[in-house]
């Protein structure tokens, strides 16, 4: 048999010295413990894109995890038109990679490293005597 009651000698010693107000005090600083550990690790990033192109491009984000990349965030933006992507939680505050996949060289991305919050880039077509048609990627102000 289980004993609840308030009643019960085992549960009236425990209460005496204190055991739920221990407990629930050391739940609450464990809490606030991993709280401050895993939120003070955590850096936001984010774009607003404006395409000024003639074609879609795709932009992606991408963290870094180890040694090796990882896609975080991604959006297709039409010709003319703006976007946002993300935003992006990551532990590093060195910057992410911003990529953009353009109809003129949809296989051969540009990319820019972007710092730590939000961001306002623009991707337009410049001409290029040797290559054609490339992007130019700006970060705005």
């Amino acid at each position: 048999m289980i004993r609840t009651s308030r009643h019960d000698p085992d549960c009236a010693q425990l209460q005496k010295r204190g055991f739920p107000a221990r407990i629930t005090r050391m739940s609450g600083m464990s809490v606030l413990a991993l709280f401050v550990a895993v939120a003070g690790c955590q850096v936001r990033y984010g774009a607003s894109v404006a395409n000024a192109t003639s074609d879609p491009i795709f932009v992606q984000i991408f963290s870094r995890e180890g040694e090796s990349e990882v896609l975080a965030a991604s959006r297709r933006i039409p010709a003319g038109q703006s976007g946002l992507v993300g935003p992006v939680d990551a532990a590093t505050k060195d910057g992410l990679r911003l990529s953009v996949a353009h109809g003129a060289n949809p296989l051969k991305p540009y990319s820019i490293i972007i710092p730590p919050g939000s961001h306002s880039v623009r991707v337009a077509e410049i001409e290029n005597d040797a290559t054609g048609l490339s992007v130019q990627i700006e970060k705005l102000p």
